[in-house]
C-alpha cells in the first residue's frame, strides 16, 4: 500500500511521520488481533508542492500487508450496521441462521477493537477484510494508539 502524508496548518509533518512509523513498527512486532498482519514498511520519497502560492511538505511511504479476502455482500451489510450503531449482538444473535458466514467473526471483530492497543479512528467497511483469522482491520493511515497506551 503507497500512502502520502502532506504538512497542514495544525500538523507537524516529521513529528506526524515518526508516529505512523512507531505505530506499524508495533503493528510488525505484536501482531493485534482483528488488523491485518505488516510486513514492511518505510519512507519511498520526501518533496513538497506549492499549493495556493504556498509551499507544502509531503512524504511517501509504503506498508506491505498480508494479502485479505474481500468481505462478501451479506457481511459488508452487517459490519456497516455495527459501524453505525444500527445492530448490536442480540440483534446479530437473532440475524445468525440467515448470515453466510459466523456471527463469532463478527463478535471476535468488536472484542479485538476493544482490547486492541490501537484504534482506527477512520473506521469504514472499505478498512474491513477478512484474513485467515477472520475480519481484520487493513487501512493504519488513520489508526492511532489508544489514549494511555505505550507507544
Amino acid at each position: 500500500k503507497f500512502s502520502i502524508m502532506y504538512d497542514t496548518l495544525d500538523s507537524m509533518l516529521k513529528s506526524d511521520f515518526n508516529y505512523r512509523l512507531n505505530l506499524l513498527d508495533w503493528v510488525v512486532k505484536n501482531n493485534p488481533s482483528g488488523f491485518a498482519s505488516v510486513f514492511d514498511y518505510g519512507l519511498l520519497y520526501e518533496s513538497h508542492r506549492v499549493k495556493f502560492n504556498l509551499k507544502q511538505n509531503y512524504i511517501i511511504y509504503f506498508s506491505i500487508l498480508e494479502k485479505c479476502e474481500p468481505l462478501s455482500s451479506d457481511e459488508e451489510k452487517i459490519i456497516h450496521s455495527l459501524i453505525n450503531s444500527k445492530l448490536n449482538k442480540r440483534e446479530i444473535d437473532k440475524l445468525s441462521e440467515f448470515l453466510s458466514f459466523s456471527k463469532n467473526e463478527v463478535f471476535d471483530l468488536i472484542e479485538n477493537m476493544k482490547s486492541s492497543k490501537i484504534e482506527q479512528t477512520d473506521l469504514r467497511v472499505e478498512n474491513i477484510m477478512k484474513n485467515s483469522k477472520g475480519f481484520c482491520i487493513i487501512d493504519y493511515d488513520k489508526c492511532v494508539f489508544k489514549q494511555g497506551e505505550k507507544k
